[in-house]
């Protein structure tokens, strides 16, 4: 029966030791952390059974997390598509970060009211910009992927085969 010993038998190093010793693995076989641990055993041995330390969990949020965060609950699914390749043009979350963080510095409001008054603003941007207007921002995912087409094209030349050349007994 082959079953997974799932570091419950002993730690993986006790088990290269073992491998070792009995000569079921040379010395020069052996893994490349092996001397490492050896010479630099840690403090408490990594077994299955220990107990987890009580440590508790730092929040490493940065006020620029919590309005993303806030802003894509708000926003739901309605905000477009992210163009990954266009560096050019920044995102409509991009925009509200900068502007929140603007206002909160500009008038001294709490991030809180900040939020508000940038989101009220982004809102109203995004209402009154035209739909077609997206083409004009930047360049749109179709065109990025037709430029990278044509660039593939230019720079491969074509590949000239036919099947009779390929089955052809030559």
């Amino acid at each position: 029966m082959a079953q997974s010993r799932l570091e419950k038998v002993g730690t993986i190093f006790s088990r290269v030791s073992n491998l070792i010793r009995t000569g079921s693995m040379s010395m020069n076989d052996r893994p490349l952390w092996y001397d490492v641990y050896k010479a630099f055993p840690p403090a408490v041995p990594p077994k299955f059974d220990r107990s987890v330390p009580n440590i508790p969990i730092k929040q490493i949020l940065y006020t620029e997390d919590i309005i993303r965060a806030k802003f894509h609950k708000d926003m739901g699914r309605s905000l477009p598509a992210v163009n990954m390749r266009d560096t050019q043009y920044a995102t409509v979350t991009q925009k509200m970060i900068n502007l929140c963080t603007d206002i909160q510095k500009k008038k001294g409001l709490d991030l809180e009211e900040a939020y508000q008054e940038a989101f009220h603003i982004i809102k109203t941007e995004e209402l009154t910009k035209p739909t077609s207007s997206s083409q004009s921002e930047g360049p749109s995912i179709a065109s990025t992927f037709k430029e990278a087409l044509e660039k593939k094209n230019k720079s491969e030349p074509p590949i000239n085969l036919s099947v009779k050349d390929i089955l052809s007994d030559k």
